[in-house]
This record gives C-alpha cells, structure tokens and sequence, in this order.
C-alpha cells in the first residue's frame, strides 16, 4: 500500500510545496517530524537533521513531543537529533548527515513523488515504492515518465539499475506520461541500496535521473527511559544545598549537573525536585548541555537577598531528568 500525503500536511511541511521547488528536510521542525507517515527509522534519520544552530541548543517547537519507550516526551531540536544519533549508532545504523539527508529525501520522493518530485531534483520523472520499501528485502518500484523536452514518437527505453541490489527487468519501453514497474530485491540488507534510472532513444540520446537510495533494513535497539539524578560526590548524595549569610556576597549560585550512565540525556526534560527554599532563593530551570551532545545537562541554584538584612537565604534540591539508554544491556 502506498503512503499519500495530504496537500494540507504537505503545505504545513514545506511553505512552498505547491511549487514543487524546494526540498529542504533539515528545515523541518519537530512537528514535521513526528506527523510524517513515515517508518520508525526514518523518522529517526529525519530527526537527527534538525537544525539547532538558529536559535541555540534549546530550539524547539512550544511543546514538541517525540514517542521514545511508548511515551511521548518534551524535546527540543537538540534533544530529538541526540536522541535519533544515539539509538541509530547503538543499533549499527550510519550517523552521518549527508546519507540520513539522502534517505530522507528519497522517503519524501518515493512516497509523494508529486509533492516531493523535487528532492531528487528530477522534473521527468515520478518515482514511487511501497511503504515497506524502508525495512523489506525485496519491493517494487514504479516510475512514471513526464518528460518536459521533446520525445519524438513519445516512445523510449527506460532503463533501471542498483547498487546492491538486482533489477527485474532492467529494460522496459515507455511511453510518456505512463508508468512501468520494476521489482528491486537487495542484495546486502546490511548495505544501502542505490537506484539509478536513465531514458533513451534517437531524439533525446540518453538522459539519467539522480539516485533513490534507501538505507540498510534496520534493527532498531529497543530503549527504556531512566529518570537519571545528579549526584553529590562531596556529600555522597542526591541533595545539593546553598544558603546565603548576611555577611556573604548579596548573590551566591552553585551548578549542579547530571552526567549521562549509559545513554543519552533530554535537557527539555531536567528539572529540579524535592525542593525546599527560603524566600529570596531559586532554582534555575533553564537547563543547559554544555557540549551539545546529552551527556551532560546543568542547571543552578541561586540564593540572594536585600543589602542590611540579617537573613539567610537556603535552598535545598535535587536535579534530574529523562536518560534515553538500551533497553537491555
């Protein structure tokens, strides 16, 4: 069964879809992302493009939400790719940007070819596979020529061949603006399977069509959710605690930070729990992962108070938040 995008969802994806001209997943936002019709990995591949870099590590949509471990769970931009490299890499799946860009634009081209005819910069031709063409051994392939160049008779060859994988037939005739169907079967499911289409007769000589790669079938890694706490190594602890004299500075502030056990951290998620404060004292929940890579995440408490007041200020608490690790070892 093929997956159909609506023209709605597709306007919502990209702003100028209609024009068929732009093409453009590392703009997607988390919303996108998660409302693709889309396979598990995939999304995971379409999650790890998301760009940050506008807006800091906290770029998100309000409130976006991803499913990890049958749950859905606050993300921003940086969390939902953390997250996506972490369970791609851990389950034996490539990390690199170019090729999860490549899948993903050549999801969006095979299952809307329409819509998304653009993300394989092709005009002449409308590419599209079944659904289970992400995670199969063997699928079909239908291309449909829409030649924008004079043809002659309108008749030609089309030719269809595969990187690691076999073609059945290679050759069909094809008449403009009808279909033919190929069947791919892979030869490595470990191995990405790279397409290639090329058309042919007197008039027109030969011209080919950029690829349509799919990824390795995937295994994915099941995960778990841990709530993950920092830990007081000088008190042998989960509390952290501050407090503020009269004859201290008018303002005192102390990090506290929780490194990552065996997965990979959401910052979105880090607050502060159990906590017990005089007035005049906080805690900062604007959690922050200082190297970008959810390995760690810090926030801070704050205590202060008015010049000439004999008081002091405390706050007491613990930090945690949401660790993304394998389900089983």
């Amino acid at each position: 069964m093929f997956k159909v995008f609506s023209l709605a969802f597709a306007a919502l994806l990209l702003p100028h879809v209609a024009e068929a001209q732009n093409c453009d997943p590392t703009k997607f936002n988390i919303q996108n992302v998660t409302s693709l019709d889309a396979d598990e990995t995939t999304k995971l591949y379409a999650y790890s493009l998301l760009d940050a870099s506008a807006s800091g590590s906290n770029s998100s949509d309000t409130n976006a939400q991803i499913p990890i471990a049958g749950e859905m769970i606050g993300v921003n931009n940086k969390d939902a790719a953390n997250y996506a490299n972490h369970r791609l890499e851990k389950s034996g799946l490539s990390i690199e940007q170019d090729r999860h860009l490549t899948y993903v634009k050549s999801f969006l081209a095979t299952q809307a070819p329409d819509m998304y005819r653009a993300c394989l910069g092709s005009e002449d031709f409308s590419i599209s596979t079944p659904s289970s063409a992400t995670h199969e051994a063997a699928f079909y392939l239908t291309v449909q020529w829409t030649p924008h160049y004079p043809t002659g008779n309108g008749h030609a060859q089309l030719t269809v061949s595969a990187i690691n994988g076999e073609v059945d037939p290679p050759t069909k005739e094809i008449t403009q603006y009808s279909k033919a169907n190929f069947k791919i079967t892979r030869k490595d499911p470990k191995a990405d399977t790279a397409i290639s289409i090329s058309v042919s007769n007197d008039v027109i000589g030969e011209k080919s069509e950029p690829q349509v790669t799919f990824g390795p079938i995937p295994q994915l890694i099941p995960v778990k959710l841990l709530k993950t706490y920092a830990y007081n190594d000088e008190a042998k602890t989960r509390d952290f605690f501050l407090a503020t004299h009269h004859d201290d500075e008018p303002e005192q502030t102390l990090p506290v930070c929780i490194e990552h056990t065996s997965g990979v951290l959401l910052t979105k998620s880090a607050h502060f729990v159990n906590v017990h404060k005089t007035p005049g004292a906080s805690t900062n929940y604007d959690a922050k992962d200082p190297n970008q890579t959810g390995l760690t995440v810090c926030g801070e408490l704050k205590t202060n108070y008015g010049p000439g007041k004999k008081t002091t200020y405390s706050v007491r608490a613990q930090f945690l938040a949401y660790e993304v690790v394998p389900a089983t070892p």
